[in-house]
């Protein structure tokens, strides 16, 4: 196991055994630990130093977290680390003043939780050093394929002759591709075309300057690309071929130009000599696929909406789930109450018309919720809850007895023995007799109802 994935396990790990615990998913701050170099370590004024460290995060990938380095005596630095997709972070500097220093990095993943985590480092003073800047290139400046670019730096020393300053221009993956001499105030340029970067890493330039005491200095690593023909904007309409142009060498022939039917040129770029009247992406006509050209917001794969209109051109109108839609309950028995399953209309659809979804059976349309009539069959799946109240509730629950007193018999009407079951018939008492001092007891059948 790498030591990111360590690192971020580390950070969302709830438990490691026991009895199960539910885990309630929020964001976290992520992870970041300066590997190299240990705090202590000691390095001369304008020597490159390497920074590595691991960041992590449980939401984001390493590569879309803001990096932020900074110096308690120098300030933050511009951000021209190296971030892979394990986390692994690279950052060069030789731009730290003498002194002692405490190095932090910041990391802030895309819901704004930050994270830091800091060494401390000195530099030595040592012979004075030359001074070098770069000039060009700036950001959002980068080069294309075929075409040179002027490189400029400005030097300065305090004992040599700018000429006499020794000047190199590198590139991490084309090497040392200019040695300039600056001129009598410190500039130095050089015209060159690196190699195409398209899909690959940038170039990281560094730019760097020594004096006849061999003291050096270096710039801090600047990622510059250089972008093929194909990624150029030839014609100046604002798109590149990579990014549509079917004809970069037409201003008038783009993506989203105004398409002049049957002319014999695709203008937007779309694959078809057709027209977009309502400028939605879209070409109607007999030869389209927009089935109503006059309205922007109709196209194919637009939004459904409960508007009587086929926005989507799917060729249904007002389409389930539709923007706006209720939620409808399956009622197959169409007695007003719905079963669980649910479907989202713009209005009543087939079966699904109701909006209560509190029916305990929906075969039968004498089941539902209030149901006020007795049964002695059950609703269709052996169960006599006719009214959804979860009981299955007996219409006759006495149990009948006769008693003697004297010259007269008490009577309780009921049933026989015990109370008889749902949809049963059984033996009731509905009398009772005086014979010779004792009661006789009259028997009706009767059958139990429920609901």
């Amino acid at each position: 196991m790498s030591i990111t994935r360590k690192l971020l396990l580390a950070f969302i790990c709830i438990s490691c055994g026991g009895t199960e615990k539910t885990v309630t998913v929020r964001n976290t701050a992520p992870a970041v630990s300066i590997q190299t170099p240990t705090s202590g370590s000691e390095f001369d004024e304008g020597e490159i130093i390497t920074f590595q460290a691991i960041v992590a995060d449980e939401a984001d990938d390493p590569t879309a977290l803001a990096l932020t380095w900074s110096s308690d005596r120098d300030g933050p630095f511009p951000d021209t680390s190296t971030v892979d997709a394990e986390g692994n972070v690279t950052w060069s500097t030789s731009n730290l003043t003498e002194g002692n220093h405490t190095i932090t990095l910041q990391v802030v993943d895309t819901k704004a939780m930050a994270a830091t985590d800091a060494i401390s480092l000195s530099v030595l003073e040592v012979d004075q050093l030359p001074d070098i800047s770069m000039v060009h290139p700036t950001s959002g400046e980068f080069g294309q394929e075929g075409e040179l670019f002027e490189f400029v730096v400005q030097v300065r020393d305090e004992q040599d002759a700018m000429e006499e300053l020794y000047i190199e221009f590198e590139s991490d993956l084309d090497g040392v591709f200019c040695r300039p001499i600056a001129d009598d105030v410190g500039v130095a340029s050089c015209l060159a075309d690196l190699s195409v970067t398209s899909g690959l890493p940038d170039h990281f330039l560094i730019y760097t300057v020594t004096d006849s005491d061999e003291n050096s200095r270096s710039t801090d690593p600047w990622t510059f690309p250089v972008a093929s023909l194909d990624e150029v904007d030839n014609d100046g309409d604002g798109y590149t071929e990579t990014e549509g142009d079917c004809d970069d060498a037409n201003i008038e022939v783009h993506p989203g130009a105004a398409e002049v039917a049957h002319d014999g040129i695709d203008q937007d770029c779309d694959g078809s000599d057709l027209t977009d009247a309502d400028g939605d992406g879209y070409d109607g006509g007999d030869d389209g696929d927009d089935c109503d050209d006059t309205d922007v917001t109709i196209y194919p794969g637009a939004s459904e909406v409960c508007d009587l209109e086929d926005n989507d051109c799917n060729g249904i109108t007002d389409d389930e789930g539709a923007s706006g839609c209720t939620i409808y309950y399956l009622d197959a028995d169409e007695d007003g109450y719905g079963a669980s399953t649910a479907a989202c209309y713009c209005e009543p659809t087939g079966d699904y018309t109701s909006t209560l979804p509190t029916d305990c059976y929906d075969n039968n349309a004498s089941a539902y919720p209030g149901a006020a009539g007795w049964y002695d069959t059950d609703r269709g799946d052996g169960s006599f809850d006719w009214n959804c109240d979860g009981i299955q509730e007996q219409e006759y629950t006495a149990v009948g007895s006769c008693a003697s007193f004297l010259d007269f018999c008490a009577k309780t009407e009921g049933w026989r023995s015990s109370v008889a079951a749902c949809g049963t018939t059984d033996s009731w008492l509905s009398d009772c007799d005086i014979h010779f001092l004792s009661c006789g007891e009259n028997y009706d059948s009767r059958d139990q109802r429920c609901r």
